[in-house]
């Protein structure tokens, strides 16, 4: 890996983490906040905040594109910039149906998402280092490890729960 693909590496991730703080709008304690003692109620409001969510990761996701592609003069960043961009919007979505979960009571059903993204992100990250992958590589896998625990959790939430996306209501505002 190196001291060069550590720091390219360590810019690509701060980049994307601050950016991904930007879009957070602190639903992570919103979310669960306004499930109370209604999950009906709750369950209207994470679909709302996903969708806040997901759109703001898409806005953020798609200038983070821009920036690489047209401003960032370095190959090597401006790729590690392009490969960290849809882990934004992975790691955004993911986060958030966590928080639902938490606000559902039901933390522990997230796990086995939350293990599986993590564990393959681990085992095949050292396979790819012990095997003299490069960091851009490790970058894509960053985001596929996101995009399965998304998946996964996604999956669980349409099963167990009434949550459906939905666009803030003109009374709410």
């Amino acid at each position: 890996v190196g001291p060069e693909g550590y720091g390219l590496w360590t810019y690509a991730i701060a980049l994307y983490g601050l950016v991904l703080s930007g879009v957070s709008l602190g639903l992570e304690t919103l979310i669960p906040n306004a499930y109370g003692n209604d999950t009906a109620r709750g369950d209207r409001f994470a679909g709302t905040a996903l969708s806040l969510r997901m759109a703001g990761c898409i806005v953020a996701g798609v200038g983070l594109l821009l920036y690489a592609l047209l401003l960032e003069p370095a190959a090597a960043t401006r790729w590690a910039i392009v490969l960290v961009a849809p882990a934004l919007f992975f790691r955004g979505t993911a986060l958030a149906v966590r928080a639902v979960f938490t606000g559902r009571q039901q933390v522990t059903r997230t796990a086995a998402p939350i293990l599986a993204g993590r564990i393959v992100e681990l085992l095949v990250g050292l396979t790819i280092i012990l095997a003299g992958g490069g960091i851009l590589i490790l970058l894509a896998l960053h985001g596929v490890c996101w995009g399965i625990e998304l998946l996964l959790a996604w999956r669980r939430l349409r099963q167990e729960s009434s949550v459906r996306l939905a666009v803030p209501e003109r009374d709410a505002a």
